[in-house]
């Protein structure tokens, strides 16, 4: 049985709907068969079965639609360039050895959720975000008429358009591995974790909005679990991306570390590598630092703020403590700046304002929607004022968004 598309837990850490859209299959098959150029069409239908309704491109290599009376097949077609040169060609459909292929099966009353599956690369990705998608449905003797053609729109997918630029959105309670776009949209990092040492950080590029992205390069650190998250600076030439490493060789005890690139040219090269910090002496020992929840950057890339947790190993008391570690660059080098304590309460979101100076921090407080601001005058933080909502209904994920 191929693998059943379906939604992808929010709060999972070691996926995000992104990453595993595209280990499950985001990539482009190999194009085959059914050949004709992008502004060419497939044979006209010979049946009266019509376009399936509601054909939607959810994710990278995610789809959805309503079920086609009468069908008793699907087909995707695929353009990988849009109006370019490259040709569109119909969809593999799943093989199960190879794991690849187009695969789709019912997702509730009369509608179908499909997936096309693939390894990844740099070349295949690039491809899948560019690609166009039309699908039909067809019966035993022929296939019907087809959908307009459709693509994923990750730029306003992940982040929101203001009038001075971009800014990322934040979808999940709690974890956000979703991709991270420059404020000019022109620069687009994708991580793509797994357990295994093939984890990567994709990093792709367009001239200008109005061209396809190309793939600038592929960061590895040759260890699992590397890009969990990642940060991009608003001109997209810093990028921060978390990995998950053993504690002292532990592998069944991970903590969360930082990598930290910069652009020169078209090259990336590795300018830091941060450890969790020492753990702050209200947590009794043992005491570890656990996973980064959120990774953000200021506009220049010389500041970087992540939220983690510390905590003590089960049956040795049952402290937690959470808090923001901040960080600066000077020159090419990174230092700690400072450890900001949260006290028993996890920071579920995290956003610093584009100079640096002003940090908010959601402490705990999804259902309460407390929301605490840090300022900072040079390297000293202090917290200023404290904004809360009532807590008889939920808070929304709280972020400062400033350019």
């Amino acid at each position: 049985m191929p693998p059943t598309p379906g939604l992808i837990p929010a709060h999972s850490r070691a996926t995000s709907p992104l990453r595993t859209a595209v280990a499950l299959g985001c990539v482009l098959v190999a194009l085959a068969g059914c050949g004709g150029g992008s502004g060419d069409t497939a044979q006209p239908p010979a049946t009266n079965l019509a376009a399936p309704t509601n054909f939607t491109v959810s994710n990278l290599g995610t789809f959805g639609w309503s079920a086609t009376p009468g069908a008793t097949r699907y087909e995707l077609f695929v353009d990988p360039d849009g109006t370019g040169p490259l040709e569109e060609a119909k969809a593999d459909d799943y093989n199960q050895a190879t794991g690849t292929g187009f695969t789709y099966s019912q997702a509730g009353i009369q509608q179908i959720a499909g997936s096309l599956h693939a390894t990844a690369s740099a070349s295949s990705l690039a491809a899948s975000l560019n690609a166009y998608y039309r699908l039909r449905a067809c019966d035993a003797s022929s296939c019907g008429a087809f959908t307009a053609a459709k693509t994923y729109d990750i730029v306003n997918a992940i982040s929101h358009e203001f009038p001075s630029g971009r800014a990322p959105s934040k979808f999940t309670y709690g974890l956000d591995g979703y991709p991270r776009l420059s404020k000019d949209g022109l620069t687009l990092a994708i991580g793509q974790s797994s357990p295994a040492a093939d984890s990567a950080v994709y990093v792709f590029m367009r001239p200008s909005s109005a061209q396809p992205w190309q793939p600038q390069t592929v960061l590895r650190s040759g260890k699992s679990y590397f890009g969990e998250k990642v940060a991009l600076s608003s001109d997209g030439s810093t990028l921060a991306i978390q990995g998950m490493e053993p504690t002292n060789g532990n592998v069944n005890a991970l903590t969360s570390v930082v990598y930290l690139y910069q652009r020169n040219g078209s090259t990336w090269d590795q300018q830091a590598y941060l450890e969790a910090p020492t753990a702050p002496s209200a947590c009794p020992q043992p005491c570890r630092a656990g996973s980064i929840g959120h990774l953000a950057l200021s506009a220049n890339g010389n500041l970087l703020a992540t939220s983690l947790s510390f905590n003590t190993p089960a049956g040795v008391g049952s402290t937690s403590i959470g808090a923001v570690v901040t960080y600066v660059r000077n020159g090419t080098s990174w230092s700690q700046q400072a450890l900001l304590e949260t006290g028993g309460k996890s920071v579920d979101l995290l956003a610093l304002a584009a100079d640096g100076k002003t940090l908010a921090v959601n402490q705990g407080a999804f259902y309460l929607g407390a929301l605490s601001p840090q300022t900072t005058t040079l390297s000293r933080w202090s917290l200023p004022s404290k904004m809360a909502r009532g807590a008889s209904k939920p808070a929304f994920p709280l972020a400062l968004c400033t350019w």
